[in-house]
């Protein structure tokens, strides 16, 4: 399971210029960030995955980056009336000519995926939806498929993205092939 991804769009702090651009016969992708993005990287970043995964470059391994702070023009509500530019975090990849595959071009869509942290290969993963609390304690309901019967078993949530979990039994057992009952709302029509 992976956690972050960021979709580069832009590369000069105009906004016009396309992600993957070509100067001086050396290839360059930028990513403008989010703020808290930009101060997770500086306090942990280095021990962070990042891949690309757009097509044209996905099997390019992303190296070393910088990150710069650039001038934006703001469109942001916050920003002075005099003030019409705002500091905007970039993530910033040099790559290597023999690095972009034949075919790329300047202009071309680049994604970043931004790997926190990876679950095992056998994890357990469930819909975040599938967990329920008692008080602190975090369950799971197996329900057995060939009774009318089920059972709690009790969870620790690790790893959560994009409407998934990783768990961990922690009380009970639960194997792979087990079905969970996954939470729904209860409607009065």
């Amino acid at each position: 399971m992976k956690v972050s991804q960021v979709h580069a769009s832009t590369n000069d702090p105009s906004g016009e210029s396309p992600a993957l651009t070509l100067s001086s016969g050396d290839w360059h992708v930028a990513f403008k960030l989010p703020k808290s993005l930009a101060e997770d990287i500086k306090q942990t970043g280095n021990s962070w995955t990042y891949e690309f995964v757009s097509n044209n470059i996905k099997d390019v391994s992303p190296g070393d980056y910088t990150m710069k702070m650039r001038e934006v023009d703001s469109q942001s509500h916050d920003a002075s009336k005099n003030d019409k530019q705002a500091t905007t975090p970039f993530l910033i990849f040099d790559l290597k000519m023999d690095d972009v595959p034949e075919g790329s071009m300047a202009g071309d869509k680049v994604i970043l995926d931004i790997i926190k942290e990876r679950s095992a290969n056998n994890a357990l993963i469930v819909p975040v939806s599938a967990l329920w609390s008692n008080g602190e304690k975090t369950f799971v309901t197996v329900i057995d498929n060939n009774k009318v019967e089920s059972r709690q078993v009790q969870v620790t949530p690790t790893i959560s993205n994009d409407g998934r979990t990783v768990i961990k039994p922690i009380n009970g057992s639960l194997l792979p092939t087990e079905t969970v009952a996954v939470g729904k709302l209860d409607r009065k029509e």
